[in-house]
């Protein structure tokens, strides 16, 4: 046996760095040589081509038999499950000759989706023996490579009733490349849909570190009856962020159109003996027709205009409850509730609901969350509980 593995393994990456950088001005046709455990960096959405090349390196041997290769590709931060790309197990190279390396193309396209920010391991593993019918040996060689995310996105989710209004923001983080963003989209969990509240299909040009960023809002609804609001309150996520970007220096080329995609995680609100749901509002029509364009959900009010909103106590435990509503007048901010600071509601019932009216007074314009500031008192137990954010308010100017 040989003192030294008798085989050579390279990686050619037939693709190119789709932001301006290091390297920008290589033709992109041109492949790059890697040495042995680099490839250099990708970026999510982009897709791994190229092309592995196996030879005869030794002094003394010519030829090897029977040669096989498997080439998996595996991302840790995931999991510990690779992805098979090339497995040749089946159909081994009888002769492999030092004058005739031979070259295998490799691809993640349709395979595998290099979606995560995190370090990927690309596995080469080659079974050969050094006659026809030797003992088979083994040479395993693995290529670590981090795929990085030019553009941060975060999101914002707020339940309303049985629905979700969801903020998604994507920011450029790359030091001096300007990136095209278009094709939003959001792909909801199963028994929802999703509907964009303005428009999602222009392209934004976003200018590096983060000096501008691309907004957009979809509405969740679900698709049947079955749906209730403690089922959405449990919810761990509400679907899949899916968005499509370039580099407009880059022109025209192929791989420089990128699709990734996010999950939007949800933290899940843990469900309460007592807690508070809308029912309806009632508002100044003139205001409603300033804010046409507010998703179904979102109230409206003036500065210094009172309104009312009807509300219901929802008792989810099985036994009957003397229920009173407390404000905390300085909690409630620059909506407060007109009249006493505690109301008392009379015994609800395990498992229903008994109706309300609030009467608010909005002092300030702005963007408000009802529900903060307001708790709901057991009056047999002196227990508390403060309510479920339950509406979003827009007010404004008188």
């Amino acid at each position: 046996m040989p003192s030294r593995e008798p085989i050579d393994v390279k990686v050619m990456r037939d693709c190119h760095n789709p932001l301006p950088g290091v390297e920008s001005s290589r033709r992109l046709e041109d492949a790059s040589l890697k040495l042995p455990r680099e490839v250099s960096d990708m970026f999510v959405g982009e897709a791994f081509q190229g092309y592995i090349t196996v030879a005869v390196d030794s002094p003394s041997i010519s030829t090897l038999y029977n040669v096989t290769l498997r080439v998996s590709l595996s991302c840790p931060a995931v999991g510990e499950e690779s992805v098979s790309l090339v497995d040749t197990t089946d159909h081994p190279l009888r002769v492999l000759a030092k004058e005739c390396p031979v070259e295998q193309v490799v691809t993640t396209r349709g395979k595998f989706s290099l979606s995560v920010p995190s370090i990927h391991i690309l596995q080469v593993q080659i079974t050969y023996t050094l006659s026809p019918d030797g003992e088979t040996l083994y040479f395993k060689r693995s290529y670590k490579f981090p795929v990085v995310a030019p553009l941060a996105v975060h999101h914002e989710v707020v339940q309303l009733d049985t629905r979700l209004l969801c903020n998604v923001t994507v920011t450029n983080t790359h030091p001096t490349a300007n990136v095209a963003v278009f094709g939003a989209e959001v792909e909801p969990i199963p028994g929802f849909l999703s509907q964009p509240v303005g428009d999602t299909r222009s392209t934004h040009v976003l200018p590096p570190k983060e000096a501008n960023a691309a907004e957009y809002v979809f509405q969740l609804s679900p698709r049947g009856s079955s749906v209730d609001i403690s089922y959405v309150r449990q919810l761990a996520s509400c679907g899949v962020f899916k968005y499509q970007w370039r580099c407009p220096q880059l022109g025209s080329a192929s791989d420089s159109l990128l699709g990734v995609q996010q999950q939007l995680d949800v933290r899940p609100l843990p469900q309460q003996d007592l807690d508070i749901r809308l029912q309806a509002s009632s508002y100044d029509a003139a205001v409603s027709s300033k804010v046409s364009g507010l998703p179904g959900g979102v109230l409206a009010a003036t500065v210094e205009k009172p309104f009312s909103i009807q509300l219901e106590v929802v008792n989810n435990s099985e036994r009957d409850v003397a229920v009173a509503v407390h404000y905390d007048v300085d909690a409630l901010g620059e909506v407060q509730m007109a009249g006493a600071t505690e109301q008392t509601l009379g015994t609800l019932q395990g498992f229903s609901s008994l109706p309300f009216t609030l009467s608010l007074f909005p002092f300030a314009p702005g963007i408000f969350t009802l529900g903060s500031g307001i708790s709901l008192r057991d009056e047999e137990t002196d227990a508390k509980y403060q309510v479920s954010p339950f509406a979003q308010l827009v007010c404004l100017p008188a």
